[in-house]
């Protein structure tokens, strides 16, 4: 228990309940929420204390934009506590609605303080934490997050050598960083049989003819990995080279294992590459926006979670491509850029830059890929990735086979005979059977473009009967064996059809 007791918030019974929910471990904490009633009721209260953190969810609220069930109609404004040293609070203890999190700020000087979160620079990011976690990962998860996958040693063409600012043979590394993100508009320079040589020189990269064609965030990802204190970064603007067909096939081909065989992953969640990086130290210009919501509760601050629990794997414009699907999954340790900080996603641990060292994030990491990778051909988790990435944008529709091969091939060590086409070998009756997730999902014909042929990744099939000629949500397990259910039009009775 903190040194502030129960006692110091006893002049209002929603004050004391809120402090004993934040300084209780157990999970006694969890099992009941604090109803505030409406917001006009809540409003209403006279506690200077507990009132500022009701109007500033009230703000949240109706900045949010609208919902089926909106604010003012809410009657049971709820706080839970779902962790130590966080508050969620939830439009309606009954119907949910917009929901946030708020952590407390520790205090350094109070023996045994509930708080969790630490203040940040207004205008810079903490560039000291990257360091840290990815000592901390590798020292405490070892194997888990070395080489989840089980890829074998590959390494790219061409890597970015940061400390001679040019490009060198990616054989000669011991390990890169590599940068995933959306080109956006202009994604700048791109390898040409004219630049491919003078990238080779020392210091090329500091020539203003050629700095001046970076994109932004591709000359920021240079100077970060610089910072952090490793040498290499892979970057396809730079690190394939067109000009050179064969060559640059075989990269594409093997981005899935460039990403695999990554220390770390710098991943751009809501920036493409013209943005680049806000908010770092002697790199970039500053964050755009102090948006750090302090809010009072007495004497003590909360600080305000920026992103909600699947804020790092979905709903942002990096989840909406297809190519980044399987770079993120694929990375075994991600340094994720998200609402101008920083956040750190590995194969055990979730942490955030406005977190004390060691304090989990509690964000969802998804259990599916790992589920496959343990050995489990689990065509649920297998349906759920690939109904999520088939919903993904393509610039091109032959892509859409290229850009999971990857994932795929490492997943046909489990779905025992491969995938054709994208679907399992394995439960080929099943698969072929897929549908559409929803009755409403409309389903749109993928087509090939105009490209020409050596412009193409292969194979880029688009078979009408396999899930690869269609974009849209589909379910490749809808028809899946198991026992009859009276009681569902979904699960039936079924008869062999191969012998």
């Amino acid at each position: 228990m903190s040194l502030i007791t129960i006692d110091a918030f006893s002049e209002c019974e929603i004050c004391s309940d809120i402090w004993s929910r934040l300084c209780d471990s157990s999970d006694n904490a969890q099992r009941t929420s604090i109803n505030l009633g409406s917001f006009e009721e809540a409003l209403r209260s006279n506690c200077k204390r507990h009132k500022p953190i009701v109007e500033w969810f009230k703000m949240f609220c109706d900045e949010s934009g609208q919902t089926i069930r909106p604010a003012k109609t809410s009657k049971d404004v709820g706080i839970h506590r779902h962790r130590p040293g966080v508050l969620t609070l939830t439009e309606s203890i009954q119907n949910l609605g917009r929901c946030a999190e708020l952590c407390l700020i520790r205090k350094d000087s109070v023996k045994n303080h509930p708080g969790i979160a630490r203040r940040l620079d207004p205008k810079w990011v903490d560039l000291s934490v990257v360091s840290h976690w990815l000592e901390q990962c590798v020292s405490s998860h070892g194997a888990k997050c070395e080489s989840p996958m089980k890829i074998w040693p590959y390494r790219p063409a061409w890597v970015v050598d940061t400390k001679a600012k040019c490009l060198v043979p990616g054989d000669k590394c011991a390990s890169f960083i590599a940068l995933s993100y959306r080109w956006g508009k202009a994604p700048g320079l791109h390898i040409q049989p004219d630049t491919m040589s003078n990238l080779q020189r020392p210091n090329s990269l500091d020539d203003p003819a050629i700095a001046t064609q970076l994109a932004p965030m591709v000359r920021q990802a240079i100077a970060l990995t610089s910072s952090v204190g490793q040498r290499y970064l892979w970057v396809d603007t730079l690190c394939i080279d067109h000009s050179r067909i064969a060559e640059s096939t075989t990269q594409l081909q093997n981005m899935g294992a460039i990403y695999a065989n990554a220390s770390l992953t710098i991943v751009a969640l809501d920036r493409d590459a013209e943005d680049g990086f806000p908010g770092l130290r002697d790199i970039s210009r500053e964050k755009d926006r102090d948006d750090e919501g302090l809010i009072q509760f007495g004497n003590e601050q909360f600080i305000s979670d920026k992103l909600n629990y699947f804020g790092l794997t979905s709903w942002s414009m990096y989840h909406e491509r297809a190519w980044t699907f399987q770079e993120f999954n694929m990375s075994p340790r991600r340094l994720i850029f998200s609402k101008d900080s920083l956040h750190w996603m590995c194969q055990c641990s979730v942490w955030e830059e406005h977190l004390h060292h060691g304090i989990e994030a509690g964000k969802y990491l998804n259990p599916r890929v790992g589920e496959i990778m343990r050995g489990m051909p689990n065509i649920r988790s297998l349906s759920n990735l690939i109904g999520y990435y088939n919903d993904m944008k393509l610039s091109y529709d032959e892509d859409c086979l290229p850009g999971i091969t990857g994932l795929l091939t490492v997943f046909s060590r489990c779905f025992y005979g491969g995938f054709l086409c994208g679907i399992p070998e394995m439960f080929l009756e099943t698969a072929l059977s897929w549908r559409p997730t929803w009755y409403h999902t409309d389903l749109q014909r993928r087509i090939h473009s105009d490209r020409f042929d050596t412009s193409r990744l292969h194979p880029c099939l688009l078979p009408s009967w396999s899930w690869i000629g269609w974009e849209g949500l589909v379910d490749i397990r809808s028809l899946e064996a198991g026992p009859a259910n009276p009681k569902t039009w979904k699960i039936r009775e079924t008869i062999p059809i191969t012998t």
